[in-house]
């Protein structure tokens, strides 16, 4: 299927800057995959190690790390998340500072009542260290909406008042199950970061392969998020056959047997550390959702199309809530 047409120019930019790193994605999760056959003890079939394998020989490497993972983990954890260390220039010491802070109150307010249970994150994230020596979370804003039913009551006389018999009727109403940050230890088998970078804080790009269902697909096209006639192309293009099982390549059946096998469809998110995948300038983004923001009472400041927020930590969380619904509704009226 080509593409040609359907993203545009940020989009098809982020998309050529992944591919170019592909080799080394591929080889890293070549390591990854053998690093997660040593944890899971499990050995080739083709190798002769094979022949005397016993059916019934518990992984040990696995049950010590599941131990250790398991006692690490304490239910009440206590932590203070810094700045990494390196030279900073300028204010950039005191936004690392900020955004240490922010992270910090974040994961607080996951592990108190009320939040996504912080604490399950752990462990995976610290597993992941164990296994592969690098571990990657990921913070998101996590809106889950669903339709529920419920009965309600009309009266069939209303002039009678409360005197009026009523009839029952099954309705259905959108309840907002969760509105909020969600970390997650991420699959690095899923994360993308150019060849030459020692760290990803120097990573010069990095991307995030999420799987997404084909309904799913559909619904954020609806609402704009994806270009529907590319949506519309890839589902075809998946009815005509066109997702094809990979023959040989490692790490494309591994891709095949984690998601595509089940109906999803691969969606790449980039963050272009060069580029920022930024607005163009005269378009002034940042400035007129900054503009929309304050008409609607909420007054704080911008850096080109970075907002910048700094509640108090003793901000309630209803006001905390406003706030965030004032700017997703500045930024609607922006971007649309």
């Amino acid at each position: 299927m080509t593409t040609e047409g359907l993203l545009n120019e940020r989009a098809e930019q982020a998309l050529r800057t992944v591919e170019r790193d592909n080799a080394f994605h591929d080889e890293k999760c070549r390591r990854i995959l053998t690093q997660q056959r040593a944890y899971e003890g499990i050995l080739t079939r083709d190798k002769p190690a094979a022949e005397w394998e016993s059916k019934l020989h518990p992984p040990l490497l696995n049950h010590a790390l599941e131990t250790a993972m398991t006692m690490l983990v304490d239910s009440d954890m206590k932590f203070k998340i810094t700045p990494s260390p390196k030279e900073y220039k300028g204010s950039t010491w005191q936004d690392a500072v900020a955004g240490a802070d922010a992270n910090e109150a974040l994961f607080r307010r996951q592990m108190g009542q009320g939040g996504d249970r912080f604490n399950e994150f752990l462990r995976p994230y610290v597993m992941n260290a164990a296994i592969n020596r690098v571990s990657i979370a990921k913070t998101h804003w996590v809106l889950d909406k669903r339709e529920v039913k419920f009965l309600s009551t009309k009266q069939i006389f209303p002039f009678l008042g409360q005197h009026s018999p009523v009839r029952m009727k099954e309705s259905e109403q959108v309840t907002t199950l969760f509105n909020g940050p969600v970390t997650e230890a991420v699959d690095l088998r899923d994360f993308y970061w150019n060849e030459a970078a020692v760290s990803l804080d120097v990573a010069r790009y990095t991307a995030h392969a999420t799987w997404v269902s084909g309904p799913d697909l559909q619904k954020k096209a609806k609402d704009g998020i994806y270009s529907q006639a590319a949506v519309d192309m890839l589902v075809q293009d998946d009815d005509n056959g066109g997702k094809q099982t990979p023959d040989g390549n490692e790490i494309e059946l591994d891709r095949e047997r984690r998601g595509r096998k089940n109906g999803l469809y691969e969606v790449l998110e980039v963050w272009d550390r060069d580029t920022g995948m930024p607005f163009a300038p005269e378009e002034q983004v940042g400035a007129r959702i900054h503009a929309e923001a304050q008409a609607r009472g909420l007054f704080s400041r911008v850096r080109g199309d970075v907002f910048v927020l700094a509640p108090p930590f003793v901000t309630p969380d209803d006001l905390l809530d406003r706030i965030a619904a004032v700017l997703a509704s500045a930024t609607k009226v922006v971007l649309g």
